[in-house]
């Protein structure tokens, strides 16, 4: 192509043009290939510049960096397909992803929780919820017949509200909302959340999204965590759930029902009492489940730590002197081994207790 200015004339079929649409029905062709810039044929000193960027015309790949195609032929991947760059060859759209476009290298997938009926999929209102609710489909007519079906009442839903699996209208839950356009109801960003159901637009996503062990103020519209006594499992909570009765929390934001134990931390063995030491409950103090130890008769310690005193001399515990004759004995161990265990006397005059099987202590108080 030789030309000066405009217009262009081509003497074979007498018709003239401008320089500017020839050089456009050229490269919309692919019938000639180019880098950056395209000498001027007539004028070496003069260079036409292009953008980089290669397009090729509707229906065919771009391969490479400035081919449509490994051959400089087009690929022609019709909607509901896709070129894959690994098989350079047309692939169907999975079930659960469609395409609307002809010669993309990827299928758009549905959203969370929708799906397509079969592959090849076009348009993105053949994404719907779940299909348990329809009949055994004997053909693809039949399927052809429901897919226009969900299409039109997919539609047909207002804005605040989208298709569900029972073949029916619902409003979107908390936290979404549908606009006019949209197919199906769109989240709200991930800090923010909706006043309730059926939201038109992204503006209603107002309030705070709290997370787990928190609840939203609504006074000071702020998200606080769940005192002792309370948790919150979900997100978004208005208020904190509280423990079952007879059970507490240890620290603020439980996020658990699984963080609520016992206040009575005797009869569930979660006091650190001695073995020989008797757990007191107590009232709980700020919702902190509370207890005492005592030491057992015949033991001394602050309940934590107790320590037996086998010494006759101090009045620790009961004992008797029986005259058999003229043979005075002192008997030291009256009340003093349990469950039944046999009281010796050791060579140093101390008393002893061996216990039978299954416990053991001192006194034979604790059962294995």
């Amino acid at each position: 192509m030789i030309a000066v200015k405009d217009p262009i004339r081509n003497a074979k079929v007498d018709a003239t043009s401008t320089v500017y649409a020839v050089v456009q029905i050229g490269l919309r062709g692919g019938i000639f290939q180019y880098t950056n810039a395209l000498k001027i044929l007539g004028k070496p000193s003069e260079v036409l510049i292009f953008d980089e960027a290669f397009f090729c015309y509707r229906g065919a790949t771009l391969i490479d960096q400035d081919k449509c195609s490994k051959d400089d032929l087009p690929i022609l991947c019709r909607p509901g397909h896709y070129h894959s760059l690994i098989s350079k060859k047309c692939e169907v759209c999975p079930q659960g992803h469609y395409q609307f476009r002809a010669g993309r290298p990827r299928c758009h997938k549905c959203p969370q929780g929708y799906t397509t009926l079969t592959t090849k999929s076009i348009y993105p209102t053949s994404c719907f919820g779940s299909t348990n609710w329809l009949p055994n489909l004997p053909d693809t007519v039949t399927r052809h017949v429901y897919l226009v079906f969900i299409d039109q009442r997919i539609a047909n839903c207002p804005p605040g509200m989208e298709y569900s699996s029972n073949g029916s209208c619902v409003p979107c839950k908390r936290g979404f909302f549908k606009k006019p356009n949209d197919i199906v109801c769109q989240p709200c960003d991930p800090a923010h959340t909706t006043e309730s159901v059926g939201s038109l637009t992204e503006l209603s996503c107002t309030l705070p999204l709290c997370k787990q062990g928190y609840y939203l103020n609504r006074q000071l519209m702020q998200c606080l965590n769940c005192s002792n006594g309370y948790y919150q499992d979900e997100v978004g909570g208005d208020f904190c759930k509280r423990c079952p009765i007879g059970t507490t929390t240890t620290i603020p934001g439980a996020t658990s029902i699984d963080s609520c134990i016992s206040t009575n931390q005797c009869k569930n063995g979660e006091h650190r009492c001695h073995s020989l030491a008797v757990c007191v409950d107590l009232p709980d103090k700020d919702d902190k489940p509370t207890y005492s130890c005592r030491c057992q008769p015949g033991f001394v310690g602050n309940g934590f730590t107790c320590t037996g005193l086998f010494d006759v001399n101090l009045p620790l515990f009961q004992y008797v002197t029986i005259e058999v004759g003229e043979v005075r004995r002192k008997y030291i161990c009256l009340n003093l081994c349990y469950n039944n265990a046999e009281c010796v006397k050791t060579a140093h005059g101390k008393p002893r207790c061996i216990c039978p099987p299954g416990y053991h202590g001192l006194r034979c108080e604790t059962k294995k």
